[in-house]
């Protein structure tokens, strides 16, 4: 086969270009040190017909992942990595694009050695012999999946390791337990991961200091409820002079003494004594403290009161019996709910009694076992009246039209019955089913009839006027924020749907037995209809409506607002401009010959920006002396509640305060170990928006030692 090409009228029309190869490399080598910098070059080689400008776009892939993409007139481009991680490590792929055509790198692989040092962190400093010690180690910057090895290390001892492998996270928890004769425990953690047949280890971490102190409770096993326990707490000090010991459990003071070196305390042990107890001693300025925690086994649960029916009518039997599961031997009582005090009804498990409307309320009863007594949850009971109001009978003439009986109720709450009856062919008694004891009546016997067919229709009580409210109590809301509203409707048979109206507009309609919410997330500055809604059920009455609530709807602006009037007072004209930011209402004043107008002005509620908390001193405290907090915001409208909390199992609120001012200051007069940690404060106004300041650390040394024993005596 034989070509011709005819050079001349080939490159005056065309420009030609051929990829001959797509190349990609890494600098400094494929072999990259965690934290060292890190380039991923793409190189093209194109042969061109002439010298003329070509446009490429190149793409870098990682793993087959998009990591990097730009366009230029050169032959090559460069991904820039200024730190290399671990998660770098991966197989990397170019691949050029120019007029056209696409052509492709070969797949380089790239391993970043090393990883970033583990954090370990000990959720207890100080701990107890029985107790363990939970660790969390955490691998920062690291991708899973990894695997984390922790090591307990004791003095002359090879060290305890564990591992755990984790596939999605980067971090893990264990625990270890703490031995009898362990004294100073040194934890650390280290991290692998797999790469390419290969494990790659991070350093060890800082190693993390738990000291182990003797146990508190003497004898070790648990507590129950009825035995007799002792708190001891003592101390040793150079000079008994203004000492004071205190005993506390939940910030509540339990027991204190001066001047002595032992405070005892004792009581007879219920399952609210467990929970952790603190024995402070302070001296002036000085204080420490240590803590013992109490575990108090339940002796048996509380009881259960149950009754033979919970709605009945006036005159039936009503039977409460009260039962403790697992559990036969107590002494039981039965009383009903009163606000002047519980009345006591029946001090054994059961009672039976035959009810009156006056017995409708709240019942409960009470088990004693070993001086410990438990209280049931309460059990509702309502009793309804007399039945039968009114009878009224209406015979139609000829014997092919029934008799007409109607039972109405003296009561709304329950039913009436409409019942059909046929003349008679002959005379007997008849009883109807329909008012049978579980109506509240023994028997109804209807003389000189048969019945030959009949029906029983029960009417329902209405529903009573419904009442629309917010449900966080105030008629207001923030611009910008949802209503959220509920009516409620006191009496009427379930089920009663509820209609909710803004204006005369429909919003929401809901099917429940006494109330509904609805949640108007669309409130405008502009909506100035009332809200109302309306409840209906199946009787005959139909609709109740509610009355209007309006809601006054709350701006939600940072900018400062420029206020004009307009003010004619005699032929006088008075402008006046008034700026206001962060104010709620102002009033002005115009005096214009001799006459006086004052203008209330009141302005939208500005919502919290920016708390912020400090400290004087800051950081590190001396045990005794004297710390002032400092709460502020930025901006908000007064008046501003504040609150300061230390951060601990749950945090703590420590001060709680609402001023006229955008700061408010609380001072720590004598600050202690247990005043040490972390703190926050949070803001918030009328707009009901919390807002929370970064948190800021407190750190204090302490002077001289405490103990603290329990001792257990069965009763």
């Amino acid at each position: 086969m034989k070509i011709n090409i005819n050079l001349v009228s080939f490159f005056v029309f065309h420009q030609v270009f051929t990829f001959n190869t797509v190349e990609i490399n890494v600098q400094p080598s494929v072999k990259v040190k965690n934290g060292a910098p890190m380039s991923i070059i793409c190189h093209a080689d194109i042969s061109k017909s002439a010298d003329f400008q070509l446009q490429h776009n190149f793409t870098i892939f990682k793993d087959g992942k998009l990591v990097f993409m730009t366009v230029s007139n050169k032959d090559d481009a460069r991904y820039e990595v200024p730190m290399a991680r671990s998660s770098d490590t991966g197989e990397y792929e170019c691949t050029v694009e120019a007029g056209g055509k696409t052509k492709s790198s070969n797949s380089l692989h790239v391993w970043v050695t090393g990883m970033t040092k583990p954090i370990l962190t000990a959720e207890k400093k100080e701990v107890l012999e029985g107790e363990v010690v939970k660790l969390r180690c955490e691998l920062p910057e690291e991708v899973p999946p990894l695997y984390f090895y922790f090591r307990k290390i004791k003095m002359n001892s090879t060290p305890k390791e564990k591992y755990v492998f984790e596939a999605y996270k980067n971090y893990s928890e264990v625990e270890f337990s703490v031995e009898e004769g362990d004294n100073i425990l040194q934890f650390d953690c280290f991290g692998k991961r797999h790469v390419q047949r290969e494990f790659d280890t991070s350093e060890h971490s800082n190693k993390t200091l738990v000291t182990v102190r003797g146990k508190f409770v003497r004898p070790s096993h648990n507590i129950t409820e009825g035995d007799r326990i002792q708190l001891e707490c003592s101390t040793v000090v150079a000079r008994m002079r203004d000492i004071e010991i205190i005993l506390q459990k939940n910030k509540t003071i339990l027991k204190s003494v001066r001047d002595e070196k032992v405070l005892k305390y004792s009581t007879v042990a219920t399952l609210e004594d467990s929970g952790e107890y603190l024995c402070k001693v302070e001296q002036g300025r000085a204080s420490k403290s240590t803590k013992v925690n109490v575990v108090v086994s339940e002796l048996f649960p509380k009881p259960t009161l149950s009754a033979s029916m919970n709605k009945l009518d006036e005159n039936r039997e009503l039977t409460l019996s009260c039962s403790i599961s697992s559990f036969q031997k107590a002494n039981f009582s039965v009383l009903r709910r009163n606000s002047n005090g519980d009345v006591l009804l029946e001090t054994s498990r059961n009672l039976t009694m035959r009810v009156s409307v006056n017995d409708t309320g709240s019942y409960i009863c009470k088990a004693e076992v070993k001086g410990i007594v438990k209280e049931s949850k309460p059990v509702r009971i309502n009793v309804y009246g007399e039945l039968i109001q009114r009878f009224r009978t209406q015979w139609y003439q000829g014997k092919s039209k029934p008799a007409r009986v109607h039972l109405e109720s003296s009561t709304p709450e329950k039913p009436s019955f409409l019942l059909l009856i046929q003349p008679p062919h002959q005379y007997s008694n008849y009883k109807h089913p329909s008012f049978l004891p579980s109506h509240g009546m023994s028997t109804v016997t209807l003389w000189s009839v048969i019945c030959n067919h009949f029906s029983v229709i029960p009417l329902l009580a209405p529903v009573s006027k419904p009442t629309l409210s917010v449900v966080n109590g105030l008629p207001e809301v923030v611009l910008g924020k949802p209503l959220q509203l509920i009516c409620r409707s006191a009496r009427g048979t379930p089920p009663i749907t509820f209609k909710f109206y803004k204006g005369n507009v429909t919003k929401e309609i809901v099917i429940n037995d006494t109330y509904a919410t609805f949640l108007d997330e669309n409130v405008g500055q502009n909506g100035k209809k009332g809200y109302k809604c309306d409840a209906r059920n199946n009787h005959s009455s139909g609709v109740k409506t509610s009355n209007i609530l309006n809601v006054t709807v709350v701006g939600n602006f940072k900018k400062k607002m420029v206020v004009r009037f307009h003010v004619t007072v005699k032929a006088y004209n008075t402008r006046i401009k008034a700026t206001i930011s962060t104010i709620q209402h102002v009033i002005i004043k115009v005096i214009s010959n001799s006459a006086n107008i004052c203008f209330l002005c009141a302005f939208s509620v500005v919502p919290i920006r920016n708390a912020s908390l400090g400290s004087v001193p800051y950081g590190e405290v001396e045990e005794g002396s004297e710390t002032a907090f400092l709460c502020s915001v930025k901006e908000g409208s007064w008046p501003i509640h504040f609150r300061i909390f230390r951060k601990a199992d749950r945090d703590v609120l420590v001060f709680e305060q609402s001023e006229h001012a955008d700061r408010v200051m609380w001072r720590k007069v004598t600050m202690s170990r247990q005043d040490t940690g972390t703190y926050y404060c949070m803001a918030s106004n009328r707009a009901n928006v919390d807002v929370k300041s970064h948190p800021i650390t407190i750190n204090g040394k302490l002077t001289f030692m405490v103990s603290c024993m329990l001792h257990h005596h069965n009763s």
